[in-house]
């Protein structure tokens, strides 16, 4: 498909949100923390699906405790975010599961300090999430929002690095390998003209619907607007985001 597209007139274009799955992977990858954290979640989830037992008791230490009765999450490597679900209902879950596995000889469980990991991996994560969650929708056309999304990402993300205390190594990885797979997107014109006005953005999603994840992420564009986007030297962009935001409050 790629060899046909490349002989013809047409442009082609990569998956944003495959893309951004193999961006994360990348940083990963290039995490040992991370990579370790994952894999003792992943046998700590497995360990609560086979036993039922083991299941039973988690779930009567989350209603004593007031906790969500959530069921674990485990991340399937061919499922985009799975890592970043999983860590997050661990850590929802971090209380009744340490009281469980404190009396189980049977688990390797979180230290304290790989508990800090997991919630810095799950703020570096989030915007990922988010963002992966808004292009993956198949009722409105997404395109028009690649260069917003992918500079809201990386502003919040290089934030994050300054301001976090764990988590932070595979922050920078995460910002390293976007920049990689998304090389100065504001110098490609396809990628610019994927703002013109005909490729209408999403309109917000209402209160009542949108989930907290994807409402971030656009709260996180109105804010940077001002300050990062517009303070750019390109025109172009600077007039382009422009018409982005006036459109998707219309």
């Amino acid at each position: 498909m790629s060899a046909a597209i490349a002989l013809s007139s047409w442009n082609h274009i990569l998956c944003f949100a495959h893309s951004l799955q193999l961006a994360v992977n990348d940083a990963k990858n290039n995490v040992e923390g991370m990579k370790n954290v994952c894999s003792k979640g992943s046998a700590i989830v497995s360990y609560y699906h086979r036993s039922i037992q083991a299941s039973s008791k988690l779930e009567h230490l989350q209603r004593q405790m007031n906790k969500p009765v959530h069921k674990l999450i485990q991340a399937i490597e061919t499922r985009w975010n799975s890592e970043y679900l999983m860590l997050e209902r661990l850590l929802e879950q971090r209380e009744p599961l340490s009281a469980e596995l404190s009396s189980s000889a049977k688990l390797d469980r979180f230290s304290t300090s790989e508990w800090k990991l997991v919630s810095g991996y799950v703020q570096f994560l989030k915007p990922m999430y988010a963002a992966t969650t808004e292009m993956s929708s198949e009722s409105y056309p997404t395109i028009s929002m690649v260069i917003p999304i992918l500079y809201v990402i990386t502003a919040v993300l290089n934030r994050l690095v300054s301001q976090s205390q764990s988590g932070v190594m595979f922050g920078k990885e995460l910002v390293k390998s976007i920049k990689a797979r998304f090389p100065n997107p504001k110098a490609s014109e396809k990628e610019i003209l994927m703002l013109m006005p005909d490729a209408k953005p999403a309109p917000l999603p209402s209160s009542s619907t949108a989930s907290t994840s994807v409402c971030s992420i656009w709260d996180s564009f109105d804010q940077l607007s001002e300050t990062h986007f517009l303070a750019s030297d390109d025109i172009a962009v600077k007039d382009e985001i422009q018409i982005f935001l006036k459109e998707k409050t219309d």
